[in-house]
């Protein structure tokens, strides 16, 4: 599972997660204790020490040539179909951890760390961190195999060409898909962290960054001249969505922002269909001309929408309404809603 292109936080990531906690009115709920923060840490720490002895033995064989040591390797850390058939089911983990290449390895673990970082700024525990991780792999791990099953059936299917052909099978190994796993998860709870390519002064969401990088992986799936192992990133980054859908949503991030849009979407619309706009944090009735403030509760609107509008105008030449994120107010900064004008 060869390595994404490398990226990291941007230096400005702990001045931008105030920004965007008061711009999006906090997308995660509670900061991380100094304790649970340093847990963390040490978790990242370990993850990224993981990957440490497996590449360590692989470049002692490189250098003494040591056959034994390499076979050992090949046959404890690599995952395949014929790893699985003969009773190596460890390697679906043992795999994630193993690199040969030193810029597979360093930029592997350097993402871990990048991921990582942003999800103990999120406030995730560290128990959950671990948990994602070996969730990941394991899902990772299952991807590949599957995305592999059918290119090792047509290998058994060519009868005494397959000892000879066995060691042509598709074999994984690499970290990425732990890291497209904490990833996933990363970029479901904090979406606008800023991050950096590495050397190149451009900064990017998150979310932007995690769609083009899944894209890339969907595009080249089928491709078989590619060495990267893409079934396994897209494993790991569905795990990470699917962990954070079950496990992280209370911390925010894009499930809770999506639900404060969707609600002040139907706030604006319940108003436009009973024909009562809201101009500058009021309601106004348009049958008898009567004003009250948008927070108080009236029996027009919806019981479930208890949303307070503030320091609303609307645009009469671009029949734009403009609703500024008031202090009890949905958490956005500006929703810009296109409507038709009001008679």
């Amino acid at each position: 599972m060869s390595s994404t292109p490398f990226f990291s936080q941007s230096p400005l990531l702990k001045r931008a997660n105030g920004q965007i906690l008061s711009t999006l009115g906090r997308p995660y709920s509670s900061g991380p204790s100094y304790h649970s923060y340093g847990r963390v840490q040490a978790v990242i720490w370990v993850l990224m020490g993981l990957n440490v002895p497996i590449f360590g033995m692989w470049q002692y064989f490189k250098a003494t040539n040591d056959r034994q040591t390499d076979q050992l390797l090949r046959k404890h850390c690599m995952l395949s179909w014929g790893a699985i058939k003969d009773g190596r089911y460890w390697t679906a983990l043992t795999s994630e951890f193993a690199h040969q290449g030193f810029s597979h390895f360093f930029f592997n673990v350097l993402l871990i760390q990048t991921y990582g970082g942003i999800l103990a700024v999120a406030g995730v525990s560290a128990t959950k961190v671990v948990g994602l991780a070996v969730g990941s792999a394991a899902a990772s791990s299952a991807a590949f195999l599957w995305h592999s099953k059918p290119v090792e059936r047509d290998h058994s299917r060519r009868g005494w060409l397959a000892a000879a052909e066995r060691d042509t099978s598709p074999a994984a190994l690499g970290a990425s898909g732990v890291v497209s796993g904490l990833a996933g998860a990363a970029t479901c709870l904090m979406p606008f962290a800023p991050m950096q390519f590495f050397f190149i002064p451009v900064r990017i969401p998150l979310l932007g960054l995690t769609c083009i990088l899944g894209a890339i992986d969907a595009f080249y799936l089928n491709d078989s001249t590619s060495r990267t192992g893409h079934s396994a990133h897209l494993g790991g980054l569905a795990f990470g969505a699917v962990f954070y859908l079950f496990e992280l949503r209370k911390l925010g991030g894009v499930l809770q922002m999506a639900r404060r849009v969707i609600m002040a979407i139907g706030d604006v619309a319940w108003n436009v269909t009973i024909n009562r706009p809201i101009i500058d944090g009021k309601t106004i009735n348009p049958e008898t001309g009567s004003v009250q403030p948008a927070s108080t509760p009236t029996t027009y609107g919806p019981p479930t929408i208890d949303i307070v509008w503030q320091n609303v105008h609307t645009d009469p030449e671009t029949d734009v309404w403009v609703l500024n994120r008031g202090p009890a107010g949905p958490s956005i900064d500006k929703l810009f809603i296109r409507v038709a004008k009001l008679v």
